[in-house]
């Protein structure tokens, strides 16, 4: 409310010169009035003095208020609203109202905090107030003298510490002053940025010109933090699947490489594409085209040979302190017969370094010798192999499997455990119709002299024979010789003489074969020949001579069979009876053992 000094004019002549002194000294109280002077330094802020310096007395904390929002501001936030207030009373003294000053500084450091602004437009809800500047602190004041202003202001756009508004206000005769305190809100850091992929190239191009093209890679990284990665590829239906990605994923930074199989595709372009999924990315999946283009078509790849040898296995004979056994050779050739460059090497189980090949590259087919370099000073049985190698082959290598048995020097025993043998069985012919029943019995004495005799009788049907059955053809057979299995490395084998100057071999530590002559009276033919059918003996024919063979490993009825091998002669009547084998048709009895060789 504004003070105004009523000066009555004297009309006396004498008072002019007081009238115009007083009308001088009533200008400072118009000027420094609320409502209608520029800002005074006077909030109550430190430094500051306040409106009853010129407006009366003053009361300190209350009777006019600040209010907020809020009891904290956010840095940077947008502008709030603040109500400054003086009640009515005292407002409703000479002029009707009241005016106010307001500044906000730090707390710490005293320094303007955010910006003030006025409100606009001047109205009865909002009556007008003003900012203005004074040094480097900014205030808000009245400019309409009433009871109550909302003034905006902006918080400082970091934290800045506490925020204190300070603000005084009043008429010419009372006046208050306060204070209000911002604290700064706790504002939770923004959360980081979603990841996004990277693929770089973003597309890529192959070419096939007869041959596979080279492979190409994709770099996938993503921004921010590292995230896991899912790679896949697709194809267009046209060429199958002729594309391929590796690793199938993994975690950021990754390198992915891409494959082409591109055989048998014919010329053309074909489409595909590599994609990158991520459950951690805001632009997943991101996808990089694939285009393959065949210009020449790539040939079909040729199946390579494999190593043939005409040896399964290669079995040597030495005696301790004796020579070395005579070589012997395999041939080596291709499945297709083609000539490719190979390589052999010998390694040996034991025994040291006794076996030795040429390892000078050949070609085949040709034949390789495989020798004993040296016989081991211990007797036994040694196992080596020697391997034929090839780079144009598949499988690239073929082994050979070599067996040195080294025998004691000392003499052999002049005498063998005796052992004997019977039987009575019949045996079918292998892939025929015909029987076969054998008898008779034989044995090896202790002196060593081979003794046995029997006879055959070959016929057509099982059920009724061999009484009523057709013969086919009979015989006698006798004993010639005792031999080892052959490619049996456990097998110990002496060779004695006997008292009659014949040479065997005694078998121990494993199987043993019987090998006995069969002189057959006839062959099977269509006519003549010697059968005996129909009770009319043919033409006399040429006796023929086989070889049975009974195979036993030493124990009484077990472990036997029988193989018969044999032709007819080419000068006997009607159509030779091809070789073959008869196997136990598991009707009789075997009985081969030791003792009753006499």
């Amino acid at each position: 409310m504004l003070f105004k000094n009523n000066i009555e004019s004297r009309r006396k002549k004498t008072a002019l010169l007081l009238g115009k002194i007083g009308a001088v000294l009533s200008v400072p109280v118009i000027v420094y009035s609320f409502g209608t002077n520029p800002p005074l330094p006077n909030t109550g802020a430190p430094g500051e003095g306040t409106c009853a310096s010129c407006h009366g007395t003053l009361t300190a904390g209350s009777g006019i208020t600040i209010t907020l929002p809020a009891t904290t501001y956010t840095p940077g936030g947008p502008a709030v609203a603040m109500t400054v207030a003086i009640p009515a009373v005292p407002c409703g003294g000479t002029g009707g109202g009241c005016g106010f000053e307001l500044t906000a500084l730090t707390q710490s450091g005293n320094a303007s905090a955010g910006t003030l602004a006025a409100t606009t437009p001047p109205n009865a809800a909002f009556p007008q107030d003003a900012v203005s500047t004074v040094g480097s602190r900014q205030y808000a004041f009245s400019t309409v003298e009433t009871t109550s202003w909302v003034v905006s202001w902006t918080p400082p756009a970091t934290n800045v510490g506490n925020v204190v508004f300070y603000a005084t206000g009043g008429q010419h005769n009372t006046n208050f002053s306060n204070s209000v305190v911002l604290t700064p809100a706790i504002v939770p850091p923004p959360p980081p940025p979603t990841p996004t992929l990277l693929v770089n190239p973003t597309s890529l191009t192959f070419t096939v010109n007869g041959a596979a093209p080279a492979d190409q890679t994709i770099s996938v990284t993503s921004s921010g933090t590292q995230v896991a990665v899912t790679a896949s590829s697709s194809t267009t239906p046209s060429g199958g699947t002729w594309l391929t990605i590796m690793p199938p994923g993994g975690n950021t930074p990754l390198t992915e490489t891409v494959h082409i199989v591109a055989t048998g595709l014919a010329a053309g372009t074909y489409n595909g594409s590599v994609s990158f999924a991520s459950t951690g990315a805001s632009n997943s999946p991101q996808s990089v085209p694939v285009t393959l283009i065949v210009t020449t078509p790539i040939p079909p790849p040729t199946t390579p040979p494999t190593l043939n040898l005409t040896s399964t296995g290669l079995t040597f004979n030495a005696t301790v302190g004796g020579a070395a056994p005579s070589p012997q050779s395999v041939t080596v050739s291709t499945s297709n017969g083609s000539a490719v460059t190979f390589t052999d090497s010998a390694t040996t189980a034991t025994g040291g370094s006794w076996l030795s090949v040429d390892t000078a590259a050949d070609t085949t087919p040709t034949s390789e010798p495989i020798s004993i370099a040296t016989v081991p000073s211990t007797a036994g049985t040694y196992q080596g192999t020697v391997t034929f190698t090839s780079s144009a082959t598949s499988p690239t290598s073929i082994t050979l499997p070599v067996t040195l048995i080294v025998a004691s020097s000392t003499p052999p025993p002049t005498t063998n455990t005796p052992w004997s043998f019977s039987h009575n069985v019949v045996d079918r012919q292998m892939n025929g119709t015909d029987y076969m029943l054998l008898d008779g019995s034989g044995g090896v004495s202790s002196t060593g002299q081979l003794r046995g005799s029997g006879s055959f009788t070959r016929f057509q049907s099982l059920t009724q024979a061999p009484a009523t059955t057709p013969i086919v053809e009979n015989g006698s057979w006798r004993v010639t010789g005792l031999a080892p299995m052959p490619n049996n490395p456990n097998l110990i084998t002496t060779t004695v003489t006997t008292s009659t100057g014949t040479t065997i071999t005694r078998v121990t530590g494993g199987t043993v074969v019987l090998q006995v002559a069969i002189t057959i009276a006839g062959c099977n033919s269509g006519s003549g020949g010697g059968e005996i059918e129909d009770g009319t003996p043919g033409p006399t024919p040429t006796p023929i001579t086989g070889t049975l063979t009974i195979v036993s490993n030493g124990s009484t009825g077990s472990g036997v069979s029988l193989n018969y091998n044999g032709t007819c002669s080419t000068t006997s009547p009607g159509t030779p009876t091809p070789s073959g084998s008869f196997i136990s048709a598991g009707i009789g009895t075997y009985s081969i053992g030791n003792g009753g060789g006499n």
